[in-house]
């Protein structure tokens, strides 16, 4: 269900490399400092947190306060009983409101869009589909990284005092 890579689209045409490496390339540092530390459960207590945020967006319809009770309960269901709510919601609700939300800045690369797409999608099902040990801090961090720039860049949080004070990319 890869919709990370809207972000790289995003930041193409909007002109957002800066915060588009700060927030991949950061949590995927932080997440290997922090598992080669042995402290996953904190960046998994960071990784529920920015989920919780960034999945309300998925009710905007909703009252806030409703909102985030029911995303509380939805997380608390995704992780106590099964993965397969969790991937229902993905497959039908999450990723396609991701995708409509998007369509303002996809329509325009709409090739280049459905290139990453397809190119995720290989990648994944080869990594799913073999042997291979599949580090979860590192999927977490990149995960993380995509909550994190569409947090900071798409829902405008965080952006006027955390990255205006960056010094540009060279």
């Amino acid at each position: 269900m890869p919709h990370g890579i809207t972000d790289l689209v995003h930041c193409h045409q909007h002109n957002k490399q800066k915060t588009l490496v700060v927030s991949y390339l950061g949590s995927i540092g932080i997440g290997n400092i922090l598992h080669t530390q042995n402290l996953d459960v904190v960046w998994n207590t960071v990784f529920i947190s920015l989920t919780f945020l960034h999945f309300q967006h998925d009710f905007s319809y909703v009252q806030k306060h409703f909102r985030f009770a029911f995303v509380a309960v939805m997380l608390s269901i995704f992780h106590y009983f099964s993965v397969t709510p969790f991937i229902i919601y993905m497959c039908f609700l999450h990723v396609p409101n991701h995708y409509r939300m998007a369509w303002s800045y996809l329509n325009s690369y709409l090739p280049q869009t459905f290139f990453l797409l397809l190119a995720t999608t290989f990648v994944s099902e080869k990594m799913l589909l073999t042997d291979i040990d599949i580090d979860m801090s590192f999927v977490l961090s990149v995960v993380i990284g995509h909550i994190l720039y569409e947090e900071i860049e798409i829902h405008s949080i965080w952006k006027k005092n955390l990255f205006s004070k960056l010094p540009p990319l060279r």
